[in-house]
């Protein structure tokens, strides 16, 4: 929770790669509970803009409440890059909005190592 300090700011968007099931620790195994424990944590006064998931990369961004009229044009896409450019093991997610007059894209990846 300290990662990702909360009320501090009006747009959180949070990307992650090998978020999977952890059974010493109890982590979240699905997309669900995965999102809904950032929901938790950031508070009712955030709404969920978009949260998807390729493989065991997730990509969650929420606003705060007073702004999300100001949400259009969401747009996302996934890209996998891992084995034979079909695997979501390794490969990218994205998420493209717009919020007043402002366009944002966010991405997040998870490619091979050393190449």
């Amino acid at each position: 929770s300290a990662w990702i300090p909360r009320k501090l700011y009006d747009i959180y968007a949070i990307g992650v790669q090998e978020a999977q099931w952890d059974s010493k620790s109890g982590a979240g195994s699905n997309e669900a509970e995965w999102f809904s424990l950032l929901q938790d944590h950031l508070g009712d006064d955030y709404v969920r803009v978009v949260a998807f998931s390729l493989w065991h990369m997730r990509m969650y961004v929420a606003v705060r409440r007073k702004h999300c009229h100001a949400i259009s044009n969401i747009e996302k896409s996934t890209e996998a890059t891992g084995i034979a450019k079909v695997a979501g093991n390794k490969g990218g997610i994205a998420v493209a909005l717009q919020i007043y007059e402002s366009r944002i894209a966010l991405v997040a990846s998870h490619l091979a190592a050393h190449q």
